[in-house]
């Protein structure tokens, strides 16, 4: 399959029960129109175009449901992080060009990551649990 268009999303959360939950993140990769998702937390599953689930922790073996949704897509979920990573959190401040970071608390259960020089937010992560 010749890959014309590739587009990522990529959304987080927190799943189990309140006592004990568990934080899941979850990416959709469109390919040419169909849309292929890969769900690692709690439970982990891709899910296909045809809207079939194939679910990791009955395969018992990662590695086996990686090559599929690799053969399918062109990416691994290694390649899929590592795209993300790369696009939404480029190595220098769009800005002012600088290169380092820090971390900072936003309002509860966020964190920020601000360009070291001119404060500008570079990204920024909600954790839903922090403030159960």
């Amino acid at each position: 399959m010749k890959i014309v268009e590739r587009r990522i999303y990529n959304k987080d959360g927190v799943e189990g029960p309140k006592y004990d939950p568990y934080g899941w993140v979850e990416y959709t990769l469109l390919v040419n129109g169909k849309r292929f998702v890969y769900h690692l937390g709690l439970a982990e599953w891709i899910r296909l175009p045809n809207n079939k689930r194939i679910d990791m922790t009955i395969k018992r073996n990662g590695k086996i449901i990686d090559k599929i949704f690799e053969k399918l897509t062109g990416l691994n979920f290694l390649g899929l992080e590592k795209a993300w990573e790369r696009i939404h959190n480029p190595k220098k401040c769009k800005k002012c060009g600088s290169k380092k970071r820090k971390w900072m608390n936003g309002f509860p259960g966020e964190t920020l990551e601000v360009c070291g020089k001119c404060d500008r937010i570079i990204y920024s992560h909600f954790d839903e649990s922090a403030i159960m």
